[in-house]
């Protein structure tokens, strides 16, 4: 009987970490995603580029976002490997931030910036299913208390 309780333990155990890590890692890549527009702009501006080319470089992040959603979709429903597909968009929005750190020049950081915001497109679709899969049902009420105050902080800014 004590076998049985020991293993029902480190199960559990094993499930805590796992739901600890899957929120970490969910709140950190939205913590990149979701400043690197605004980092890209800073730093650009630092390095005294104009106005239109920190433009376009920026428009390159949100077509590569947009494409990234047709061509995502589709291989998400083909490709069972989830865990496999946001380790290399991590990879890719990794090394994609170092391009841009180190070649300040206008066609690397466009083709950077766009292949950053294809991977940082397909960060959504894939970690709500790693979740149910991790976690079940119950996932979706943990992802929803995670994501709503940056929601509400979102909604509270004015548009312009």
């Amino acid at each position: 009987m004590t076998g049985i309780a020991v293993t029902k333990n480190k199960e559990q155990t094993r499930h805590q970490r796992d739901d600890l890590a899957l929120d970490g890692l969910s709140f950190l890549l939205a913590d990149v995603q979701d400043n690197l527009g605004n980092f890209l702009t800073a730093f650009l501006t630092i390095q005294s580029w104009p106005s239109n080319r920190i433009g376009a470089a920026i428009a390159a992040g949100g077509l590569g976002a947009v494409l990234a959603r047709f061509a995502g979709g589709w291989a998400l429903d083909i490709f069972p490997r989830r865990r496999l597909m946001l380790a290399v968009c991590c990879a890719v929005t990794f090394m994609s931030v170092t391009v841009m750190a180190w070649a300040p020049l206008f066609y690397p950081i466009v083709l950077a910036h766009f292949i950053a915001g294809g991977a940082g497109a397909l960060f959504t679709p894939v970690l709500p299913p790693s979740a149910i899969i991790q976690r079940g049902p119950k996932a979706i009420l943990s992802a929803w208390a995670v994501m709503s105050p940056s929601i509400i902080w979102a909604m509270r800014r004015p548009v312009l």
